[in-house]
């Protein structure tokens, strides 16, 4: 009598740790049901195979030369030991953990192609960064354990993580300072920098202290390398001369001059910025953002001519030069990978290229009602003029709005139009779904700001109240509409990529039910950081108050002066 399945091949489809143990994995994703009842990390990341892997040692030599302009590894765990750090079991767990499960939550793309693959490169290398993957990887793991298994606190592991934490600190205070004055290496500094400011947001302290000063340093790093940000232009823009061309990486051309930013220096940039704006909301960013708008205004206008554009007062528009170092950053993937890079991560490249841009240019415009809301504070004598400035000032503000509205006019459309029943499996759809909230979200702030200020600014009149209302109607339906979508398909821990638009949702909504589920969402969100506890706690709060005063809007922004401080990025 023959046994029913006893010689049935085992699936290659498994997850690695059930098939590393050789169990039966069910195979769901993200994660499988072995792992979640062990509070394991659940890893579905394509290897390669034995004979690829052969094949890969063999050439290691000529892999990691500087030389080559094509180089880029992913080598085995095995092989970790450039950045002269003994890595243990722990170690190399919480890196898995960081290049797969934390870095799709934070980027779309394939992990393997990702920025977070690159930012993983220059970790084998550089002891700084590799102290920063793992303080990340150890504490988001633990954290995420800690979710599923209420009995574990995971405080040693803390301790871990703060001492790799406080490792990378003391390496970025040698970097920036060397005694020879030479300039830090940007592509591993700014990576640091950026790190440190997402370990900041998630865990750091009720003030956000840490996270300002990293990006004041990041500041203070570009305003001292300034004379090493130059030539940003593309070649297509240097008619008459030799074109330049940009490298990935500094590390694949150390014999030339990096008086230009490599592509990935410029996309780094790009994510600090990002994080500045948010902050900036809350009155603690905005420092590097100024900085790099005034150096790379600066040295666009150096190189004379070009298709920026101005504003009211002449002068270049931030949005614009953002989107500039934006496009400029665009060839990063394929230039880093070369021919080895898949034609369908270079097709979703082309494909997300409209959205992401559509990312870069909300950011932008949060900042700048972050910046008018500031202006406000300021008694008309300091600001330098009277009322009239701030008109002007809220006037290009609406205008830069309006521009996004008409050049993502197609995204916002088809992000209108999306069904819920459509999951995230396509990477366009996933990023729509996070990104066009963004933009919603603006609206609800300037408008928000119109409201509180709507007589200094002379808008008081009905016809601008009916406008006004009409624009917050429309972002708070489509806010609302796209976050129930990622929340279906992705849970509370994706629902936190918007949770900046369903804040001003519940400040500004008199829908009982809506307020009701984010209250909901903000509360389940305390599970993936203090940060988001905070944001908890004072969105009660000012409900509240709003409540008492009866639904009264308040300046959320005054508030945030004297409570604990919260940071709501993307």
């Amino acid at each position: 009598m023959l046994v029913a399945g006893c010689n049935t091949a085992r699936s290659r489809r498994g997850c690695w740790p059930c098939r590393g143990k050789r169990v039966k994995c069910d195979e769901q994703k993200p994660s499988c049901g072995r792992c979640c009842a062990g509070t394991g990390v659940c890893d579905y990341t394509p290897r390669p195979s034995l004979a690829v892997r052969r094949r890969q040692g063999q050439r290691q030599v000529s892999l990691s030369c500087p030389s080559n302009p094509r180089t880029f590894s992913s080598p085995s765990s095995g092989e970790m030991a450039a950045c002269s750090l003994h890595l243990g079991p722990r170690d190399h767990e919480a890196i898995r953990f960081f290049r797969t499960s934390f870095a799709q939550l934070h980027h779309t793309k394939n992990p393997a192609f990702s920025l977070f693959a690159v930012m993983f490169d220059l970790a084998r290398e550089d002891a700084m960064v590799m102290h920063m993957v793992l303080s990340l990887g150890m504490c988001a793991m633990d954290a995420r354990r800690c979710r599923r298994d209420s009995s574990l606190t995971g405080s040693d592991h803390r301790q871990v993580s703060l001492h790799h934490y406080s490792a990378a600190l003391r390496l970025m205070s040698d970097a920036v300072s060397r005694p020879d004055g030479s300039p830090p290496n940007m592509d591993v500094t700014l990576t640091a920098l950026w790190l440190m400011c997402l370990y900041e947001q998630l865990f750091g302290d009720t003030g956000s202290q840490g996270f300002a000063t990293h990006l004041r340093g990041a500041a203070r790093l570009l305003q001292q390398q300034q004379s090493h940000i130059k030539l940003l232009r593309s070649a297509a823009d240097n008619q008459g001369a030799d074109p330049i061309e940009p490298t990935a990486l500094i590390r694949q051309s150390p014999g030339a001059s990096h008086d230009r930013l490599s592509l990935y220096s410029a996309r780094a940039l790009l994510w600090l910025s990002l994080h500045d704006s948010a902050a900036a909301t809350c009155g603690v960013g905005g420092h590097l953002t100024m900085t790099l708008y005034q150096t790379l205004s600066r040295e666009m206008q150096d190189e004379g001519g070009g298709t920026i554009a101005t504003t009211a007062t002449g002068m270049t528009s931030p949005v614009d030069i953002f989107h500039h170092l934006y496009r400029y950053s665009n060839p990063l993937y394929r230039t880093v990978w070369g021919e080895a890079y898949p034609q369908a991560e270079l097709l979703d490249d082309v494909e997300n290229r409209a959205v992401f841009g559509c990312l870069v240019h909300a950011s932008q415009l949060r900042f700048l009602v972050a910046q008018l809301a500031a202006a406000f504070r300021v008694p008309p004598g300091r600001r330098g003029g009277t009322a009239e400035a701030a008109i002007c000032q809220a006037a290009q503000v609406e205008a830069e709005i309006e521009r996004l509205g008409r050049e993502s006019a197609e995204l916002i459309d088809v992000a209108a139009g999306l069904s819920a029943s459509t999951d995230n499996s396509h990477q366009l759809v996933a990023n729509i779904r996070t990104i066009v909230p963004l933009y919603h979200a603006v609206v609800l702030d300037f408008v928000r700001l119109l409201d509180l200020h709507a007589e200094s600014l002379r808008q008081d009149q009905p016809q601008d109240r009916r406008r006004r209302q009409a624009l917050r109607e429309q972002a708070l339906r489509e806010i609302m509409k796209l976050a129930h979508q990622v929340h279906k398909h992705g849970g509370d821990e994706l629902t936190t990529k918007v949770a900046w638009p369903l804040f001003l949702v519940a400040l500004g909504t008199d829908d009982e039910l809506h307020r009701d589920w984010i209250l909901a969402r903000f509360a389940a969100f305390g599970q993936y950081g203090d940060n988001f506890v905070r944001a908890a706690k004072f969105l009660n709060m000012i409900l509240a108050m709003q409540d008492r005063l009866g639904h009264k809007r308040v300046d959320y922004r005054e508030l945030m002066r004297t409570e604990d401080v919260f940071i709501l990025g993307i």
